[in-house]
Formats: structure tokens, C-alpha cells, sequence
């Protein structure tokens, strides 16, 4: 299969997050006069939501979805095809317990280092860990899952079609943790103290992903670990704020 085309859509995929990420940017701060007054207009909107919504589906869901139906990408390659679900089960639950073990101990070093830097009511995931306690905030965070990690198979897929499945995998890793470097926003968080906790999080099981999927080729494994990994971590973090 022709690598070329998949890695051009993969391209026009990072332009297209960088430009919305930087007019969002551009858009949050104050401004003044018609332009400011409608900005304002629109996140005073009750259903705003909606619209956002839509256009994270489309875009998380729709460039993997309309590679496999034009043929830009197989199956295989994304990890929905081929699969041994015997050695992918078994792979994915004791990596799955390795990381969680690492990554609850790496978080509880994390959450004792920064005590007391963030301001109140920021740092530690406080957003993420809130809406735990809402009515579909679990539903939330797994449609968070789910649109990662088909954007993650999806620029993986590109990266192992062009350099192999070793080298692949651990690129498309880096292909999708520099995109989220160019967001202007996260830069602005980074810089503050004890706020680098979503960034380390999304980073840490992006990582764990990798290697998953490195051994298993099985996307629906990876999600269903992602998956256990956030709720669990979120879960843990909620009862050490409380």
C-alpha cells in the first residue's frame, strides 16, 4: 500500500489542529469592540456545547473513518483486523497491571511534589476528576478514549505503513505528542506550576498505548486498557482530594 496519500491526510489532519488551536487561542483572549462583544456572545451560549461536540467527532472520528472507506487505510493497519484475541487478552491484562501499578505510583510521587502550587481549585486533574461526579461525566471521559485512540491508530497507522511496525508504532507516538505541543494553550499551562498534570496524564497512557499496541496489534484492547487506566487513575485522584 502506497504510503503517500494516508501520510498526506495525516499532514492536513496536524495543519488542521494547529489553525483551529491557534484561532481558539487568538479567540479567548479579550478583545475589544463587535468582534470582542461576539466572542462573548458565543461562550455565554447555552448550547455551545453542541456545535463543539460535533466538530470533535468529526474530526477524531471522520479522517479514520473515510481512510478505511477509500482505501487510504486498511484495517490491519489501525489494529481492527487480524486479530488474536487469546494472546491480545492475555498481553493486555498483565501489561495492563504493570502500567496501572507504575502509573499510580509515578501519580501519587506526582500529586506529593506538587502540593501547594497550583491555585485553588486547579491542578491534579481537578476539571477531569469533577466530572466523575456528574451524571455522564464516565461516559464522557470514555468518549475522550475512544476519540484518542482512534486518532492515535489513525496517525500510527500512516507511521508504520512509511518506517515498519517497530519504528512505526513509537513514531506515531511522537507524531501524535507534537501536535499536542503546538496547541498554544497547553505552552500557557506548562509554564504555571503544578499545571502540566493533563499534558503528563494524556502523555503517560499515550505511552502505554504504544507498547500495547506494539505486542498486540489490537485496537479494541488498547481502548478497553486505556479506558481502565483513566477511570482508575481519575478515580484514585478523586479520593485524595476528598
Amino acid at each position: 500500500m502506497d504510503s503517500y496519500p494516508l501520510n498526506l491526510w495525516i499532514a492536513a489532519s496536524i495543519l488542521v489542529y494547529v489553525l483551529v488551536s491557534v484561532v481558539a487561542w487568538y479567540f479567548r483572549q479579550a478583545r475589544p469592540g463587535r468582534l470582542g462583544r461576539a466572542v462573548a456572545a458565543l461562550q455565554a451560549w447555552r448550547w455551545r456545547g453542541w456545535p463543539r461536540e460535533a466538530l470533535r467527532f468529526g474530526y477524531y472520528i471522520g479522517p479514520p473513518y473515510a481512510a478505511l472507506l477509500l482505501g487510504v487505510a486498511s484495517p490491519r493497519l489501525l489494529g481492527l483486523s487480524g486479530l488474536d484475541w487469546a494472546q491480545s487478552s492475555g498481553l493486555g491484562t498483565v501489561l495492563g497491571i504493570g502500567a496501572c501499578v507504575l502509573l499510580l505510583l509515578g501519580w501519587w510521587q506526582y500529586a506529593r511534589a506538587t502540593r501547594g502550587l497550583a491555585q485553588p481549585g486547579e491542578g491534579l486533574l481537578v476539571a477531569e476528576v469533577a466530572a466523575l461526579a456528574r451524571p455522564w461525566g464516565v461516559g464522557a471521559i470514555l468518549l475522550d478514549v475512544a476519540y484518542l485512540e482512534a486518532h492515535w491508530a489513525f496517525y500510527r497507522a500512516g507511521t508504520i505503513l512509511l518506517w515498519g511496525d517497530y519504528a512505526g508504532v513509537f513514531l506515531g507516538f511522537a507524531v501524535a505528542i507534537l501536535e499536542m505541543l503546538a496547541r498554544p494553550q497547553l505552552w500557557s499551562r506548562l509554564r504555571q506550576p503544578g499545571q502540566a498534570d493533563g499534558f503528563l496524564l494524556t502523555t503517560s497512557l499515550a505511552f502505554v498505548v504504544t507498547i500495547l499496541f506494539l505486542f498486540t496489534h489490537n485496537l479494541w484492547v488498547c481502548a478497553i486498557v486505556h479506558g481502565g487506566l483513566a477511570l482508575g487513575i481519575l478515580s484514585l485522584l478523586r479520593r485524595w482530594q476528598q
